[in-house]
């Protein structure tokens, strides 16, 4: 028979066993009869690998579900290495994951993404309640290591908003550090402790724009939020009058643009005169 016309008939018994048209020993007989019983066995082979291939991911599925049901449940129980531990290890497979389908499946990477900057932020807090850790000082470590490590993801990875998240994390863990050495801080102490913040990171702003322009922007823009602490703060805790404080804040927008544009604009080429 013609090997076309013999390939074409295999192909429709397979269909018909697989959409179970035909009895198992029906398509057997009839494979026998235009393939010879190597090639049966490795159709047989094949086909039982393919419906045992579901059993075992739901298995598996099931497996992972229920580990993650008993470590959820007993997980304030454990001990703090361990409970610290299966921390790093739930999180570093979702971050693992969101890696691997960074570039294939973007919505699926950020899925991944978002549940571990969550997981990381809610289980360190989680850590310090269940274990009596809670005091200033944690509480504004695991805030500054949340926004560290999803300031590195975000460049990393390329995700601006995560990028931007943790900067905002990072701001708000300074904002308790000084809080917590000036309980009751003066307006023109936070100004010593935001500026040189600001100079630093817009300086860095500037200068990583030109290999990486959103990062840059990112940067530049972060720097702003540092400016703006005292009088964000002042808003907030503080009894100065909100009219001053507006003032000053559209003072120092409009002195941050000024500084933007002198240190991002082109210095003009002189034009020597020749003769």
């Amino acid at each position: 028979m013609d090997p076309v016309k013999r390939q074409t008939i295999v192909s429709e018994i397979e269909r018909w066993r697989n959409s179970k048209l035909l009895p198992e020993h029906y398509c057997d007989f009839l494979l026998n009869l235009y393939v010879d019983e190597k090639e049966v066995t490795k159709t047989k082979d094949r086909n039982t690998a393919g419906t045992r291939s579901p059993f075992k991911k739901s298995f598996l599925i099931f497996g992972l579900i229920s580990l993650f049901l008993v470590c959820s449940l007993y997980f304030t129980s454990f001990h703090p290495v361990m409970q610290i531990g299966i921390s790093v290890l739930v999180i570093g497979i979702f971050y693992s994951i969101g890696m691997t389908y960074r570039k294939t499946k973007p919505l699926h990477a950020y899925i991944y993404f978002g549940i571990a900057s969550i997981l990381l932020l809610f289980v360190g807090e989680l850590i310090l309640r269940t274990n009596d850790w809670v005091s200033a000082p944690t509480v504004m470590g695991t805030v500054a290591f949340s926004g560290a490590v999803w300031i590195l993801i975000g460049i990393i990875a390329n995700i601006g908003l995560l990028h931007f998240c943790g900067w905002v994390c990072m701001v708000m863990a300074y904002t308790w550090l000084i809080q917590w050495i000036h309980p009751e801080p003066q307006w023109y102490v936070l100004q010593l402790y935001a500026i040189p913040v600001f100079v630093i990171l817009c300086l860095l702003g500037r200068n990583w724009r030109l290999t990486n322009r959103m990062n840059g922007w990112l940067l530049i823009s972060i720097s702003n939020l540092f400016f703006l602490i005292p009088e964000i703060y002042g808003l907030l805790f503080s009894d100065i009058t909100r009219l001053i404080l507006i003032t000053v804040i559209v003072c120092k927008l409009l002195s941050v643009t000024i500084i933007v544009w002198l240190l991002l604009r082109k210095p003009k080429k002189k034009a020597w005169a020749t003769g």
